[in-house]
Protein backbone atom coordinates (compact mmCIF):
# COMPACT_ATOMS: atom_id res chain seq x y z
CA UNK A 1 0.00 0.00 0.00
CA UNK A 2 1.47 3.57 -0.91
CA UNK A 3 0.88 6.52 0.89
CA UNK A 4 0.48 9.95 -1.21
CA UNK A 5 2.91 12.80 -0.16
CA UNK A 6 0.30 15.06 0.85
CA UNK A 7 -0.42 12.30 3.20
CA UNK A 8 3.25 11.99 4.41
CA UNK A 9 3.43 15.42 4.70
CA UNK A 10 0.63 16.01 6.62
CA UNK A 11 1.85 13.46 9.60
CA UNK A 12 5.23 15.19 9.45
CA UNK A 13 3.75 18.44 10.41
CA UNK A 14 1.64 16.77 12.87
CA UNK A 15 4.66 14.77 14.55
CA UNK A 16 6.54 18.36 14.68
CA UNK A 17 3.03 20.46 15.94
CA UNK A 18 2.52 17.54 18.45
CA UNK A 19 6.32 17.60 19.77
CA UNK A 20 6.16 21.52 20.19
CA UNK A 21 3.09 21.53 22.26
CA UNK A 22 4.37 18.69 24.12
CA UNK A 23 7.53 20.25 25.18
CA UNK A 24 5.83 23.25 25.83
CA UNK A 25 3.35 21.94 28.25
CA UNK A 26 6.36 19.93 29.79
CA UNK A 27 8.10 23.20 30.62
CA UNK A 28 4.98 25.01 32.19
CA UNK A 29 4.73 22.05 34.11
CA UNK A 30 7.79 22.23 35.68
CA UNK A 31 7.96 25.80 36.30
CA UNK A 32 4.40 25.68 37.83
CA UNK A 33 5.36 22.40 39.97
CA UNK A 34 8.76 22.24 40.69
CA UNK A 35 10.00 25.68 40.75
CA UNK A 36 11.21 25.23 44.32
CA UNK A 37 12.95 22.22 43.12
CA UNK A 38 14.69 23.43 40.07
CA UNK A 39 16.79 26.41 40.50
CA UNK A 40 16.71 28.73 36.94
CA UNK A 41 19.66 29.89 35.80
CA UNK A 42 20.52 33.25 37.68
CA UNK A 43 24.26 34.40 37.74
CA UNK A 44 26.24 37.21 39.08
CA UNK A 45 25.20 39.05 36.09
CA UNK A 46 21.58 39.38 37.34
CA UNK A 47 22.62 40.03 41.05
CA UNK A 48 24.67 42.59 41.69
CA UNK A 49 25.23 44.21 38.24
CA UNK A 50 23.03 46.18 35.90
CA UNK A 51 22.94 46.75 32.20
CA UNK A 52 23.24 50.18 30.42
CA UNK A 53 22.81 49.97 26.62
CA UNK A 54 25.31 52.91 25.92
CA UNK A 55 27.90 51.92 28.91
CA UNK A 56 27.37 47.99 29.29
CA UNK A 57 27.11 46.20 32.76
CA UNK A 58 28.09 48.06 35.73
CA UNK A 59 27.39 47.15 39.29
CA UNK A 60 24.28 48.49 41.13
CA UNK A 61 24.99 51.11 43.69
CA UNK A 62 24.88 50.76 47.09
CA UNK A 63 23.64 47.27 46.57
CA UNK A 64 24.85 43.90 49.01
CA UNK A 65 23.84 40.37 47.45
CA UNK A 66 24.55 36.64 48.26
CA UNK A 67 25.30 34.61 45.16
CA UNK A 68 25.51 30.94 45.41
CA UNK A 69 27.18 28.89 42.24
CA UNK A 70 29.81 26.08 43.50
CA UNK A 71 30.26 28.01 46.46
CA UNK A 72 28.46 31.03 48.21
CA UNK A 73 29.76 34.69 48.32
CA UNK A 74 28.83 38.01 49.51
CA UNK A 75 29.19 41.10 47.10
Amino acid sequence: MQTRPRETSYGVLLAIISLIVSVVLAELALRLFFADRVPFVQDEKNTVFRYDRELGWFPIEHSLSTFTDSRTIHV
